[in-house]
């Protein structure tokens, strides 16, 4: 059981993680950057958005991070409003899919309390991601 939980909060963290690096990317593209598009970050293949170091550190400390979206604001029409909603794509991520997470969670329950907890872990996972990475892009600007 331990094991089964243990995968499956594996796989949440590589979800959420994969859909905030997108967020990022969609965002930079839709106010005329293309630079996501043209190096394959506004797809969901893992393979475009993990970095090697950050998902064997995610499998053995249960920390991981992915490749940072490259960008070149000198496309957008207001370069410091077209960062920070860049910057803010990604928390927003994962705050909608924390919500998503709890409202599943909570109609979930009614089949069990398995995929409550399992539920539950992704609510704490995307919220996690949320605070941790805009706490690192907050100090990066």
């Amino acid at each position: 059981m331990d094991l089964l939980i243990y995968v499956l909060e594996m796989i949440m963290v590589l979800f959420a993680i994969i859909l905030h690096e997108m967020a990022h990317a969609y965002m930079s593209f839709f106010l005329g950057d293309p630079t996501p598009k043209e190096t394959g970050r506004l797809t969901p293949n893992p393979l475009k958005h993990i970095d090697v170091f950050g998902l064997v550190c995610m499998f053995l400390f249960r920390i991981g991070w992915a490749k940072p979206v490259r960008i070149d604001s000198e496309y957008y029409k207001n370069r410091r409003v077209g960062i920070f909603l860049v910057a803010l794509a990604g928390p927003l991520m994962n705050f909608i899919l924390a919500i998503i997470s709890l409202i599943s969670a909570t109609l979930l329950y009614k089949f069990g309390y398995l995929y409550y907890i399992i539920g539950s872990i992704f609510v704490i996972i995307h919220l996690i991601i949320l605070i941790i990475r805009r706490r690192r892009e907050c100090l990066q600007a």
